[in-house]
């Protein structure tokens, strides 16, 4: 489970490296299938996935459930409970304006 996650994130890193406008169709590919074997592992019971930039997205695609024992699916307006993550995803977000800001 984690070492699919930790793939998605650095292919992630990868792609948004090239800021070419546009998310290249084998990485879009590359992306979708790594999740899928995720969420059939039941690594998580879905995801919304969107990669993008400062400007605009580049791609978003919402994938499976709320949570395993209900079938609502996942949409751009689910709401999740971010609790310990907190931590994680402000972290995530303050390097990535620093990597922006050449810093």
């Amino acid at each position: 489970m984690k070492s699919g996650l930790i793939a998605i994130f650095l292919l992630l890193g990868t792609v948004l490296s090239t800021r070419s406008g546009e998310l290249p169709r084998r990485e879009e590919e590359r992306m979708d299938s790594m999740i899928r074997r995720e969420l059939s592992a039941r690594a998580f019971p879905g995801a919304a996935f969107l990669c993008g930039t400062a400007d605009q997205t580049l791609y978003t695609h919402n994938y499976g459930d709320l949570d395993y024992t209900h079938t609502v699916p996942v949409t751009d307006s689910t709401l999740y409970d971010v609790a310990s993550c907190t931590k994680v995803l402000s972290t995530t977000f303050v390097l990535m304006r620093l990597y922006d800001q050449k810093k």
